[in-house]
């Protein structure tokens, strides 16, 4: 008799639910058709490409892997990227449908479950409670021989190099191929990260499965610059946006506002004054003055500069703000006088200058 432990899906609760994955694409590689959401689902079957063994899937079989979050999977192929160099594509997907009596099996047992900021350590908390529950009314020989069982399970699979697909791969692939013979049907495994340190959650999905209930969102198109624990860095390119079956590719945009009416002044960067509509700048007599524009301009501090510096900077996730406010500050070099206390000589220090960012993706 076949015993699975597996956790029912339901479309309501996990219609928001992400899934995240990668494709990595260096110079020497075949360029890939972007249009197309195929290139960014499970492996291709074909004549210049095999499929390698891997975690969950055998020799030639085509196995959707995914991340439940967006930063995993660049520690997942971390080994493919070449920082600042490789092109590499984020693709979200999500359910479009769950049928009735589908369910996930869940290899997480034995994980530790007392990391606050874990993934993997919450989705352990639930499992283990869950199986701890359900082995209560066993004599407690039985009970110990159950917890066993689920733990090196959970290890087998979850082996911390490729030296142990041949046994990983031929869990999963029975797994799916005799759950989908029942009635019910099973076509996840989610399991920890081993790139992460068993902190966050993959999955591993049965092909037809993905063919037949999930569909793709949009794809993140970028150069990694770095891969760190915490947070990676990327310079966005474009997004592609699924719409009828094609990816339809917009511009990574900044647009960047000088506020030049709400210049303010320091003459020791403590204390900072408004500039007032009438006031004028000089660095010398009241007759050679300029207004703010043109102090800006004079000192490069223009929204051409500020947009360029932006689009060549990084980011470190994927959840920034389309719009932002803040200011600059600027240190001068030479002396710079408000018209209006010219007689004082009072030279101006330093400048704050606000200005406001709008993010896009835009077609070009």
């Amino acid at each position: 008799m076949l015993i699975i432990i597996a956790q029912s899906l339901e479309y309501d609760n996990l219609k928001d639910f992400t899934f995240y994955r990668i494709r990595v694409v260096n110079e020497t590689d075949k360029p890939i058709n972007e249009k197309t959401p195929d290139s960014f689902t499970y492996p291709p079957i074909c004549d210049d490409f095999s499929i390698s063994r891997g975690r969950a899937n055998l020799k030639g079989e085509q196995v959707f892997y995914a991340s439940g979050d967006s930063h995993t999977p660049f520690h997942e192929l971390s080994k493919f990227i070449l920082p600042g160099k490789s092109i590499v594509y984020l693709s979200k997907w999500r359910f479009k449908s769950i049928p009735p009596n589908t369910y996930m099996r869940s290899l997480f047992f034995g994980i530790d479950d007392t990391k606050e900021e874990s993934y993997a350590s919450i989705m352990a908390r639930g499992i283990n409670e869950q199986y701890l529950n359900m082995c209560k009314t066993l004599p407690y020989n039985l009970q110990e021989i159950f917890l066993y069982y689920q733990k090196k399970y959970a290890e087998l699979f979850t082996f911390p190099d490729d030296n142990h697909y041949h046994i990983s791969s031929a869990i999963a692939h029975n797994f799916f191929k005799s759950i989908k013979s029942e009635k019910f049907d099973a076509p996840i495994i989610t399991y920890p990260s081993i790139a992460k340190k068993m902190n966050s959650v993959n999955f591993a999905i049965r092909k037809d499965f993905v063919d037949n209930h999930l569909h793709l969102i949009e794809v993140d198109k970028i150069i990694v610059t770095k891969i760190a624990e915490k947070e990676n860095s990327y310079i966005p390119i474009q997004r592609g946006v699924h719409k009828n079956g094609i990816l339809e590719w917009l511009d990574f945009k900044v647009n960047v506002t000088i506020e030049e009416n709400e210049l303010m002044v320091s003459y020791d960067k403590i204390t900072f004054k408004a500039m007032s509509a009438s006031d004028t700048l000089t660095s010398s007599c009241s007759k050679h003055t300029f207004n703010t524009k043109e102090f800006l301009n004079i000192n490069q501090i223009t929204e051409k500069n500020i947009r360029e510096n932006i689009r060549n900077s990084t980011f470190q996730n994927f959840d920034f703000k389309l719009k932002n406010s803040f200011y600059l500050f600027a240190e001068l070099d030479q002396d710079v006088f408000l018209s209006s206390e010219l007689s004082a000589q009072k030279a101006i220090r330093w400048v704050k200058v606000p200005v406001s960012i709008e993010f896009s993706y835009e077609l070009n």
